[in-house]
C-alpha cells in the first residue's frame, strides 16, 4: 500500500507541474505571435506586411508562423497557437482556424525598410583596400549562405530563373547563385547581409511558380558538406565571374561536380 501511495503522489506531482509548463509555453507563443503582427514589427517586416496586405482577409497563415525560428524553439504547434491566442486582445484566429489576423481589422502601418545594423564593427561584411591614390576604399565581400530548395513537382515551367525571381520577390534579398536540377536545387545569399530576422523570413517564405510549390530549407551539416563536394567548384566559379569573389588565379575545375541543368551565378550560367 505504501508503494502505491508513493506512485500516486509522484504521478500527482507530475500532473501538477506539466500544466504550469504548458501555460507558460502558451504565454510565450502568444507573446511572440502578437509581436510578429504588431505595428512595431510590421512597419519593418516586409514579409509579413506583404502577406497581410495581399491576403483577402488580412491574415497570416499559421503554417507560415510555424516556420519562424522563435516559434520552432518553443516547439509550437498549430493547435497551441490557436489555444494561445484565445484570450488575446490583439490577435484573433480566423474562422477556419487556418490563420491569424489583427483584431478589429486594424490598419497596417506604412512599411519602412529597417535601418541597417552593423554588428561586427563599422566595416562589418566589408574589407578595406587601397586605391591608386593610396586612400582606403571599401569593397563588398560576398560570403555565401546556402539554402536548399525542393519543388513539389518537376516542370518545364519551373526553370531556375523563374524560381530565382519568385524567391527574391518573397524574401526581399538579392540572390548571388542558383542551381536547379529537376525538383531539387540550391541558392545562395550574402551571409553578411543576413540577420536573424532575414533568415526567419527566408525559411518562412511561401514561394510558388505557377502551381508548383517551392520549399526552402537551410542547408547545413551533412547537406552542406555534400553541396560543397558536388557544387562548390561551380559556386566559386560563378561568384568569381560575377565579381562577388576574388579570382583564385587557378585554371581548370576548382573542385565539385557540375551535373544538372540550370546553374546560375551573376555573370555566368551552366
Amino acid at each position: 500500500m505504501e508503494a502505491d501511495n508513493s506512485t500516486t503522489a509522484t504521478t500527482t506531482t507530475a500532473a501538477a507541474t506539466n500544466p504550469t509548463e504548458g501555460v507558460s509555453n502558451l504565454a510565450e507563443i502568444q507573446k511572440q505571435v502578437e509581436y510578429y503582427l504588431s505595428n512595431d514589427n510590421l512597419k519593418h517586416d516586409e514579409f509579413f506586411h506583404k502577406m497581410i496586405k495581399e491576403s483577402p482577409n488580412a491574415s497570416v497563415p499559421i503554417d507560415a508562423l510555424l516556420n519562424c525560428n522563435k516559434l520552432k524553439k518553443l516547439n509550437a504547434t498549430k493547435d497551441q497557437i490557436v489555444s494561445a491566442l484565445t484570450n488575446s486582445t490583439q490577435i484573433q484566429v480566423t474562422s477556419d482556424a487556418s490563420g491569424v489576423k489583427r483584431s478589429n481589422d486594424e490598419a497596417l502601418p506604412e512599411y519602412e525598410p529597417r535601418p541597417s545594423k552593423k554588428v561586427k564593427g563599422e566595416n562589418s561584411g566589408k574589407k578595406q583596400r587601397e586605391n591608386k591614390d593610396g586612400d582606403e576604399e571599401e569593397s563588398s565581400t560576398f560570403e555565401p549562405k546556402i539554402f536548399k530548395i525542393t519543388l513539389s513537382q518537376a516542370s518545364e515551367e519551373a526553370k531556375w530563373d523563374k524560381v530565382e525571381k519568385e524567391i527574391e520577390a518573397a524574401i526581399g534579398m538579392k540572390i548571388g547563385y542558383t542551381r536547379l536540377n529537376g525538383t531539387e536545387g540550391h541558392f545562395a545569399v550574402n551571409f553578411n547581409d543576413l540577420n536573424a530576422e532575414g533568415k526567419e523570413k527566408i525559411l518562412a517564405a511561401q514561394v510558388k511558380v505557377g502551381e508548383i510549390d517551392v520549399k526552402i530549407e537551410e542547408c547545413s551539416g551533412d547537406d552542406l558538406k555534400e553541396f560543397q563536394e558536388q557544387h562548390g567548384g561551380h559556386l566559386n566559379m560563378c561568384l568569381e565571374r560575377s565579381g562577388l569573389k576574388k579570382k583564385s588565379g587557378r585554371g581548370g575545375d576548382r573542385g565539385g561536380k557540375r551535373g544538372g541543368r540550370g546553374y546560375r551565378g551573376r555573370g555566368g550560367r551552366r
